[in-house]
């Protein structure tokens, strides 16, 4: 099956967050850990489409979510 998720990003306190997802059914939220990267999940997300709206995201400053503006990375931020 070919992969076909709807991306879209939300901006929340200076940061914009690329998110994505794919499928329908009940939701499994895939949340990317040290590498910060939600395409990662992307292969198992493919495969349970078929049966689940399956998301994910970019972390602040990963891949496709940045920073916008004269932003501190405070860690604190990174896990509200």
């Amino acid at each position: 099956m070919a992969s076909k998720p709807t991306f879209a990003f939300v901006e929340n306190e200076g940061c914009k967050l690329q998110y994505w997802y794919e499928g329908s059914g009940p939701i499994p939220f895939f949340i990317p850990g040290g590498s910060g990267h939600g395409s990662q999940y992307n292969k198992i997300m493919n495969i349970l489409s078929e049966n689940y709206t399956c998301c994910t995201f970019d972390r602040r400053s990963m891949s496709s979510s940045s920073l916008d503006g004269d932003q501190c990375w405070v860690i604190g931020r990174k896990t509200e």
